[in-house]
């Protein structure tokens, strides 16, 4: 059995940053695929992901080397990061009591290592990671890379942000039209 991640102390809240983000929109942003290829080519990894944690799925807003666009949150590894609310590293998933029974590490993709750096928002609330997976096992920790992954996480939360915060602007400057429009509208009648 495989053990699911437990929940940050501040689940309802971060879960409250997640839904704040249009992941449609963020899908297919040019900054997190490059965060991702980044990432993959850095570890040379088979497969980078930048994630995002809902509550009972994880969706994939950018992923190289896999076909799959999300996992259920049981089998998550990024949300263990989250939990633990710093980078992961999980040298051989088959070693590992918390993932040796993960369907991820059983089947396909065949998960041996993962290193995964939680995105947190400015609000200081864990969303998702920037992660490289690999089928084999690595004793990979070497500090850089590590410090690399966390930054990159740091720049994936931060374009997050950005497209919300543009949607915001954008939706509030829809209003202000309509407003001037009626404005407008009433000067002439």
């Amino acid at each position: 059995m495989t053990a699911s991640p437990p929940l940050p102390p501040d689940e309802i809240a971060r879960l409250e940053a997640v839904r704040s983000f249009d992941t449609d929109q963020a899908r297919g942003r040019l900054a997190l695929d490059r965060v991702a290829r980044i990432a993959k080519w850095l570890f040379d990894a088979p497969i980078a992901l930048v994630t995002l944690v809902e509550d009972r799925h994880q969706e994939f807003l950018t992923h190289f080397g896999t076909d799959l666009e999300g996992t259920p949150r049981e089998h998550s590894f990024c949300a263990h990061a989250l939990a633990s609310s710093s980078t992961l590293v999980v040298p051989d998933a088959l070693e590992d009591e918390r993932f040796k029974a993960n369907p991820l590490v059983l089947d396909d993709p065949n998960i041996r290592y993962y290193a995964g750096a939680p995105m947190v928002t400015s609000g200081g609330h864990g969303i998702g990671s920037v992660c490289v997976i690999d089928s084999e096992p690595r004793a990979e920790t070497d500090p850089m890379r590590m410090a690399i992954l966390v930054t990159l996480a740091e720049i994936a939360a931060d374009a997050l942000e950005q497209t919300f915060h543009a949607r915001r602007l954008s939706n509030s400057l829809e209003r202000i039209e309509a407003m001037l429009g009626k404005l407008e509208a009433g000067k002439k009648s």
